[in-house]
């Protein structure tokens, strides 16, 4: 069992049980602490109280849409703070893409690239050193 996320705490929400079951089946082995919520208001009750690093967060929820609940949980928190979330649906509809395509989103998407990346490449010189020798 790989413990890479043994202190973090994930958020994840979704109605639909079966793929909560699923990410929680999903998560289980990585140590992380796990939380889970079937409705908008329970989300953001728990991300409040429990302050996740991150949060998967349903698009369409009962109670509170997940684009209320991202509204709320990130509300006057620096765009690097946590929790980051990944939202996620399988609705096909128009307004989902449309949020998606947002300027404002793409930008805070190709920043977090490049970060990821910078992360990855301050790193590297690390990784190769710590390598055992060919032989």
């Amino acid at each position: 069992m790989s413990e890479s996320l043994k202190d973090k705490r994930i958020l994840l929400v979704d109605d639909d049980s079966e793929i909560l079951t699923s990410m929680q089946a999903a998560f289980e082995p990585t140590g992380a602490t796990v939380d889970t919520a079937s409705n908008g208001n329970k989300a953001v009750e728990l991300a409040e109280r429990n302050q996740p690093d991150l949060i998967v967060l349903d698009m369409m929820l009962p109670g509170r849409s997940g684009f209320l609940v991202l509204e709320k949980v990130t509300a006057k928190k620096p765009r690097t703070a946590k929790p980051f979330v990944i939202m996620i649906t399988g609705n096909q509809g128009g307004r989902h893409k449309m949020y998606a395509r947002d300027p404002r989103r793409q930008r805070v998407l190709q920043q977090a690239r490049q970060d990821g990346q910078a992360d990855l490449d301050r790193r590297a010189p690390a990784r190769r050193r710590a390598a055992p020798a060919a032989g």
